[in-house]
């Protein structure tokens, strides 16, 4: 019977003792509703159509798009962790750099037209933790987006043309994070808002006299940022 005891003591004492560490393993995971708020900064840029290239007699060398650069976003949002998982809402306001296209003319390059944008975006966020420190994680949602069309006034004599719209368009995105603390995270995501690169030129219309534009624009937009949160 002493023996019994001994090795029933035995038992139970190792089962507490994988059970703590257990409950101990399964705490590191996020619990609960966590907000937070959070920078983003890295490239990003406005999907636009090449200008129209000029024939080869005329000494055109073809068309040069600049169409990315710096991006950042800021953002404030709610996530409630259980256990490998959490989900949650994320409200950001996005910037993009501004997307030009020059057309080579004669050695010289010529500035045709200017795309500008920046957006608002709301989504729902899911992320699934590998680790307790690493997560994947994956956004969709809805973009309220503000773009601008400029027509380079030397190609109007003078006049400046342009037009803006104001759309909500689709975005989805991904990313990987790493909790460097309990409340500081880390990481990279990617953001890609749906549009229609040809918008501007599918809808441009000018009045008898030329010196008004209108036009819907809306180009896509994308965003691969490098950002850091704080969880509270």
């Amino acid at each position: 019977m002493k023996n019994f005891s001994k090795i029933s003591g035995l038992v139970l004492a190792t089962s507490l003792a994988l059970g703590s560490t257990a409950a101990l393993a399964d705490a590191d995971y996020m619990t609960g509703g966590h907000p937070y708020v959070g920078v983003g900064l890295g490239y990003g840029g406005i999907v636009i159509p090449t200008a129209s290239t000029f024939d080869n007699t005329t000494g055109s060398t073809g068309d040069e798009t600049n169409s990315g650069g710096f991006a950042y976003a800021i953002k404030a949002g709610y996530l409630y962790g259980i256990q490998h998982f959490a989900v949650g809402g994320e409200l950001s306001y996005n910037g993009f750099p501004n997307s030009t296209d020059n057309v080579s003319f004669l050695g010289t390059s010529v500035n045709v037209d200017t795309y500008k944008a920046s957006s608002v975006n709301l989504l729902g966020v899911g992320e699934y933790f590998i680790t307790p420190a690493v997560n994947v994680n994956v956004k969709a949602g809805g973009a309220l987006t503000m773009q601008k069309y400029d027509i380079n006034p030397a190609l109007t004599d003078g006049t400046s043309l342009s037009a803006s719209s104001t759309q909500v368009l689709p975005v989805v995105g991904a990313g990987v994070g790493y909790n460097v603390t309990q409340h500081v995270v880390v990481g990279v995501d990617g953001l890609y808002t749906f549009g229609d690169r040809n918008s501007v030129v599918n809808s441009a219309n000018t009045n008898v006299d030329a010196s008004s534009l209108t036009a819907t624009v809306k180009q896509p937009l994308y965003s691969v940022l490098a950002s850091v949160s704080y969880l509270f």
